[in-house]
């Protein structure tokens, strides 16, 4: 492990130059912090990531992402960048996804800057619209969406939240907190076509429709069907690159491969890290991006310095899920191969979203995968005459619990079979014919990659007793060592790479908030 040139302490040390590690980084600095970034590997990201087979470079993650906008209605994500100076070749997905399930298969086109017309036509054509009622219930059902996403954009500040003036300025964001969606589409009186429609991002999310929040569920909604989802021209590492870019030249000390080995506490106070090299780096603060699972079961040093509640807490805090992705390098473009949409749903056996969640949870079949051809819109994804093409389940963790290294391969190729064949026989061309490069991304590679607790992408499961707009309220008390903060999937923002930004952002205020209370007992 290379020797970097360390001061002998800093104002924060952040652990992992993933996207919500930089975007934190950047926060502080912003603000005066003398700020140090650690990353285990060679280059920034953490997942937000790219590899190379084939001599092709190969997206490692991203299907899609939200809070990017149009240019003339730049959201949030596309004006971080800007006003970075930051040039991100950003491409716009048309289409939500192709829905196909039993007698169901149906486009949805994305509406133009928070227009959800054409969505609700889409979905109301495929179900039967006869009187266009059914049309205008969509409308009115996307408008609640709208108004729960306009709140948590307003609300999401990472400042302690006054609950009379929530109620007042957002009372529909406030009168649907305490309800699932399917308790909403319910409500809505939909006919089961339209929520099994309506269900396909479930799976993004991570929770079947029964014990998904609905303020989840709407925000990423409104978002994906009134703006369009994006993605980057040159893989989701164009971000992350952008990012370090950015940190280097104001200043931010970047340094890989370093990885932290330890945190050092004494008296339930941050003093630093530690590195596997075994270098002590002193610090007042630091922001990890591994979960609060790893950091209090293995990180702290010495261990003593953890409070039992820290780890009563996160032991209670489910971990959300992982993923088993196949990707393809194919032989031929997606037009000869009859491949005509960039994201499509496939529910193989029903949709019901509780039985399809169990059954992620066992090492049986999975019947809903995401399939993704990226050169469908973006011609230049891959060589002329070739093509991407992934196929995606998100299994819970507890799915590869008992499966060990002597059954591991058998395991993946059982599941990579039952893969390609259902999609081959929905697309009808056997994609085995055609396959040049295949990589297959697992738990296993994920925890391998990131260390990531459990191998989960999408940090601690969004639930109806556990989710963003209560642990938003109860801010500060998932903390139980000064000094040190988080920033990543489990932070309170939780899943995706939108969100990333978000969760960045929220560890440098908890690094802030802490300061002032340091600042504020001195006197």
């Amino acid at each position: 492990m290379p020797t970097a040139p360390f001061k002998s302490k800093y104002d924060v040390i952040v652990i992992g130059a993933s996207l919500a590690g930089l975007s934190c980084a950047l926060e502080l600095k912003k603000h005066g912090y003398d700020v140090l970034v650690l990353e285990q590997h060679n280059l920034p990201g953490g997942v937000a990531t790219s590899f190379v087979r084939g001599g092709v470079e190969i997206e490692a993650s991203l299907h899609e992402m939200i809070g990017v906008g149009s240019d003339l209605h730049p959201l949030r994500v596309r004006r971080y960048f800007e006003k970075l100076g930051a040039k991100i070749d950003w491409v716009r997905i048309p289409y939500c996804y192709r829905f196909v399930s039993g007698d169901i298969d149906v486009r949805i086109r994305a509406g133009h800057d928070g227009d959800y017309s054409a969505p609700s036509l889409d979905i109301a054509n495929a179900c039967g619209d006869p009187d266009g009622k059914l049309f205008q219930k969509l409308m009115d059902f996307f408008a609640l969406c709208h108004k729960v996403y306009q709140s948590a954009n307003s609300v999401n500040t990472g400042g302690k939240i006054n609950k009379l003036s929530l109620y007042f300025k957002h009372h529909d964001f406030v009168t649907v907190a305490g309800y699932s969606t399917k308790e909403v589409f319910e409500a809505f009186k939909f006919p089961q076509k339209v929520i099994d429609i309506l269900s396909a991002y479930w799976i993004y999310m991570a929770s079947p429709i029964d014990e998904l929040p609905f303020t989840l569920y709407g925000y990423m909604i409104a978002d994906y069907f009134g703006y369009g989802p994006y993605i980057p021209a040159h893989t989701s590492h164009d971000m992350a690159a952008n990012l370090e870019a950015a940190a280097e030249k104001q200043g931010i000390q970047v340094e890989f491969c370093q990885k932290v080995d330890k945190i050092v506490v004494n008296n339930c106070k941050v003093q630093g890290v530690r590195l596997a090299s075994g270098q002590e780096i002193a610090a007042d603060f630091v922001v990890s991006g591994a979960y609060p699972n790893t950091v209090y079961s293995s990180m702290i040093e010495p261990k003593s310095e953890v409070p039992p509640i820290a780890n009563k807490t996160v032991r209670a805090m489910e971990v959300s899920v992982s993923v088993f992705s196949v990707i393809l390098l194919l032989d031929a473009s997606a037009d000869e191969l009859g491949i005509t949409d960039y994201a499509t749903f496939y529910a193989t056996d029903g949709m019901d979203t509780s039985a399809i969640f169990a059954r992620g949870r066992t090492d049986g079949d999975w019947d809903y995968i995401t399939s993704v051809c990226p050169n469908v819109i973006h011609k230049n994804a891959s060589p002329e005459g070739t093509c991407l093409y992934s196929i995606t389940y998100l299994p819970g963790p507890d799915a590869f619990e008992d499966i060990d290294l002597e059954h591991y391969q058998e395991y993946k190729g059982r599941h990579v079979a039952d893969f390609l064949d259902k999609e081959s026989k929905r697309l009808g061309v056997n994609l085995e014919d055609h396959i040049l490069e295949i990589v297959v991304e697992t738990p296993l590679t994920v925890s391998h990659y990131t260390g990531a607790y459990h191998g989960a992408i999408y940090g601690y499961r969004n639930m109806m007793n556990n989710h963003a707009v209560a642990r938003t309220l109860t801010k500060g008390k998932e903390y139980f060592i000064d000094g040190l903060a988080f920033a990543g999937a489990h932070q309170i923002c939780g899943d995706g790479m939108a969100p990333a930004f978000d969760n960045g952002l929220l560890g440098a205020q908890d690094v802030m908030a802490m300061d002032a209370k340091r600042k504020g007992a001195k006197r």
